[in-house]
């Protein structure tokens, strides 16, 4: 996926298990990211059970956002 490099050189996600990677990268850097949860809000939609994966507009800038 994407592991090698900095954040800001992740490519977009194109399933659940890539997004799931994105989020636990992230985690260690929490600490450092004002209202994270807040801006992730799209990308953990996703996850839901009964949300088909649809990446759009409101995903993309949050992905966009958070790097």
């Amino acid at each position: 996926m994407f592991i090698s490099g900095t954040i800001s050189r992740v490519s977009r996600c194109s399933n659940p298990t890539d997004l799931r990677a994105f989020l636990g990268l992230l985690t260690h850097y929490s600490r450092f990211i004002p209202n994270m949860s807040s801006i992730l809000a799209p990308l953990y939609n996703l996850l839901k059970k009964e949300q088909k994966w649809r990446w759009e507009t409101s995903e993309e800038r949050a992905f966009k956002d958070i790097k």
